[in-house]
């Protein structure tokens, strides 16, 4: 697909367009009349009830029905579906949501996430319990832009609110059961009782199982058994969980609800399948590993799994000046994901992680809402929150690979790929003798330690270096990092719609936060180096997080507790801001409004998760925006514009980079980064048995600023560089036909995502990554660029007029082999930058019932 021309007056454009549709569709007045074939949600984005097409705000919303109709599971399933979101997720427990091009790429807990997730207006706080299965929802609502004033901080970039159903005083339920391919097995359950005039209960349950989709070659993991045994053939990616909700509510009288809510979710998969781009890294693929699509090598046992527990009680009272809300909240996970980074079998790249977290979160929210005799719309509130975390963060080696660290660190200073560059007489990793990276390390970083041992030894110091790498040769290598978290946020805001004239409204917004962030960090070298020389005993040493972290004296020295053990490094520091939002309406006919508003958000800044440094800053966007909602043609067509242009200042960068000496450690850097696009969602019922949708996405976005660490070079400076992993271009086309039949209805659904080419990791240079053009490799189209990719979703139903339905799907029905995740991440710190592969055709069958 190829890209639209860049505009540099694109609001402005984009008013003179919305303007001119205003004054021409000004003119339909048509009476209200029912729905054919379109669906008009009610959303609460404004912490009130209101028909979508009058709230001044980019959002997609999807009712329960719509997304039975796509067959989406969870979040990631929204993506393709909802301009200017972003969902390519390849961890469970890690997920990455973007929004108009801005995510959060830090794994630690010294960060936040960039988009907020809020399941029953509760904060779901980490990434690590966001991702959830849906189960029993009412709608699901995506908010673009920042969102500041309404839901305060972490959502920067936007929002997502999952709304589930509330117990009704109806005695009803519903069941689902899936087979599939992969063997895919689910069930998912609905049971609604009232239990008195004004007690009801609702509950659900969600199993589900299924088998991995990528063939691969398992072979013994050298940390276990060096002896290079045959591999064994396995499938990566298989997923099983079991989630379940139940729910009380109590309507004692007319003026008073409340409803309890608790929900679990049991999760254990294999983690990401990770597919290495270095060709020489492969031990038995005929193609030399150039083929992310075909069989992969591995040396891991890799898993993911969550234990997530949360409760909720919401208060709703009536009062005679507008409705009070209290809404307390305990959520609790704990999640293990244990991934193989370096996508081979080679021990010279060997490369595993585990990252480890466990969280406690509490929160409160108080808001009071309501509409004076004149219809000024307001609410005022308050929240806090509170989280408790604790973060284990491991990395393991083999000695070959720490060696292969070494090597790739010297060819990227040189601007090459781990296989370095022959023609020009620079070797590879797998071209230089193991042990030459790992000697030069220790010779850089023991200088006087190797000139008196040298001595002792009666050999100069290099061939003493030589000789302890190739002594600690074949040894695996461990080093953990632990961080400590505790995080208060205070939060009062309001938001005030003033209706100027009967069509022209004025919305006015601000928020106060103030968020302080207690956190701790303990590293200590937990392996040594043999020394080859009689007498000596071995030496305390760390290579991947560069040195030992923990509290110390005024003198120095370390700071124990009573037990004998040592204290975290402890730091804090606490940010406030101001995030107001300024909206102006205008209501042209029942069936048009136009709106431009300005709003700014903000996430606290925070703490490396690897490394003693000091704090970054917070986040901070300027977004402007102007949009147009209409239904036309007696409601049979639903037309939604919004164009904007934001301004990042801070935006929160994860980089490897070099400190001291040759040795390289994980920085959060702040940089800036502006972007502007536009959006469109349409809907129209183009018969009584057709109904087509299409929705398109435009970004054009880049770094304004990127500050270099010391010992990088003009060619670590990203200024220019579009943000990572998002398309320019993205549409959506859906297409829904129904056939009556004598005793229920066909349904017909198919629809097709194209995604356009997009920069990947673009915090690293593919220049010194890749081992071969990158064109050559499947997925990539060049430096720096994975390939976009088009995807076909079908599904037949036949809904009976008894209530049951029976459905087949296909997802990716022309089984489009793409890229979901570009080259980089850990692995490319051992020569083995990875990719990870989107899902292959997937199809099954449902019957589902009601009664």
């Amino acid at each position: 697909m190829k890209h639209l021309t860049q505009h540099p007056t694109l609001i402005a454009s984009a008013v003179t367009a919305i303007l001119a549709c205003s004054q021409a569709m000004a003119q339909d007045k048509s009476e209200d009349k029912e729905v054919i074939g379109i669906e008009v949600l009610e959303v609460t984005a404004q912490k009130r009830v209101e028909n979508i097409q009058q709230v001044p705000i980019a959002i997609s919303a999807f009712s329960a029905q719509n997304l039975r109709k796509i067959g989406a599971n969870n979040i990631n399933d929204l993506g393709n579906l909802t301009p200017g979101f972003e969902t390519n997720i390849t961890s469970a427990t890690q997920p990455k949501f973007d929004i108009r091009g801005i995510k959060t790429n830090d794994f630690g807990i010294g960060a936040d996430p960039a988009v907020g997730i809020y399941v029953d207006d509760v904060y779901a706080g980490r990434s690590g319990s966001a991702l959830m299965n849906f189960n029993d929802v009412e709608r699901v609502e995506v908010l673009k832009g920042p969102q500041g004033t309404l839901f305060g901080r972490n959502t920067a970039a936007g929002a997502v609110r999952i709304i589930n159903k509330k117990p009704i005083d109806i005695t009803e339920g519903n069941y689902r059961i899936t087979l599939g391919s992969h063997d895919k097995k689910q069930f998912e359950g609905v049971y609604n009782l009232p239990l008195t005039d004004e007690l009801y209960f609702r509950g659900s349950i969600n199993l589900s199982d299924r088998d991995g989709y990528v063939d691969a070659l398992r072979y013994p993991d050298p940390r276990k058994d060096n002896t290079g045994g045959e591999p064994h053939k396995v499938k990566l990616g298989a997923e099983n969980v079991m989630s379940g909700r139940a729910a009380l509510r109590w309507v004692p009288s007319e003026t008073l609800e409340l409803v309890w809510r608790a929900e679990f979710d049991e999760l254990d998969n294999d983690a990401r399948p990770a597919y290495s781009a270095n060709s020489s890294y492969y031990r038995s693929q005929a193609d030399g590993g150039l083929n992310p699509f075909g069989v992969y090598e591995t040396d891991m046992d890799t898993l993911e799994t969550r234990n997530l527990f949360g409760t909720s009680l919401e208060i709703n009272k009536e009062l005679d000046i507008g409705t009070l809300t209290s809404i307390t909240a305990y959520r609790r996970f704990n999640t293990e994901n244990n991934t193989e980074d370096d996508g081979s079998a080679q021990t010279r790249g060997f490369f595993g992680s585990n990252n480890l977290e466990d969280q406690k979160y509490f929160s409160q929210e108080i808001r009071l809402t309501g509409v004076t005799d004149g219809g000024t719309k307001w609410t005022f509130g308050t929240t806090y929150a509170n989280e408790d975390i604790h973060q284990i963060t491991v990395a393991e080696f083999m000695m070959e690979s720490l060696d292969s660290f070494a090597i790739n660190e010297q060819l990227k200073a040189l601007g090459l790929p781990p296989t370095g560059a022959p023609q020009l007489g620079v070797p590879g990793i797998m071209d230089m003798p193991v042990g030459t990276g790992l000697a030069g390390y220790l010779q850089s970083l023991l200088p006087n330690e190797l000139a008196y041992l040298s001595q002792l030894a009666g050999v100069s110091s290099d061939e003493l270096a030589w000789r302890i790498a190739r002594d600690n040769l074949g040894k695996p290598w461990s080093e953990v990092t632990e961080n400590f978290g505790d995080y208060t946020s205070y939060a009062a805001f309001f938001d005030v719609t003033y209706p100027v004239t009967e069509k022209l409204d004025l919305t006015v917004g601000l928020r106060y936060t103030k968020d302080k962030k207690d956190f701790g960090i303990l590293s200590r070298y937990q392996n040594e180096v043999t020394i080859p020389l009689p007498g000596v005993p071995a030496m305390p040493f760390g290579l991947a997080f560069g040195t030992e972290y923990y509290q110390r004296d005024a003198n120095g020295e370390a700071v124990l507790d009573a037990n004998g053990n040592y204290q975290p490094f402890a730091q804090s520091n606490t940010w406030t801001k101001l995030t107001p939002r300024v909206v102006v309406d205008y209501q042209w006919t029942d069936n048009l409004m136009t709106y431009i508003s300005a709003a700014s958000g903000f996430k606290a800044g925070g703490f490396n998760s690897l490394g003693a440094a000091p704090p970054f800053d917070q986040e901070e966007v300027d977004n402007i925006e102007v949009g147009m909602k209409s239904t036309l043609f007696d409601n049979r067509l639903k037309l939604n514009l919004s164009a904007y242009d934001y301004d990042y200042t801070n935006l929160q960068i994860l980089r490897l980079t070099g400190s001291t000496g040759n040795i390289p450690v994980y920085n959060v850097r702040n940089v800036d980064a502006a972007g502007k696009g536009f959006e469109l969602e349409s809907e129209w019922a183009a018969t009584d048995n057709l109904v087509l949708n299409f929705n398109y996405a435009y970004l054009d976005s880049e770094y304004t600023k990127y500050s270099l660490f010391v010992g990088e070079t003009a060619d670590d400076d990203l200024t220019g560089s579009p943000l990572a992993g998002v398309p320019k271009n993205r549409w959506y086309l859906g297409a829904d036909y129904f056939i009556q039949a004598d005793n229920g209805e066909w349904m017909l659904h198919l629809d097709i995502t194209s995604v356009d080419e997009r920069a990947t990791a673009s915090d690293v240079n593919s220049v010194r990554l890749l081992p071969v053009n990158p064109a050559l490799v499947p997925g990539l189209t060049g430096e720096n660029r994975v390939e976009g990719y088009d995807l076909i979703n079908a599904r037949v139903s036949y809904r009976s007029d008894d209530d049951w339905q029976l459905s087949f799907y296909v997802r990716n029905l022309a089984d489009e082999e793409y890229v979901l995740s570009g080259f980089g991440g850990q692995g490319e710190n051992t020569g083995s930058a990875n990719l990870s592969p989107g899902l292959p055709r997937m199809w099954g069958v449902e019957f589902s019932q009601s009664f």
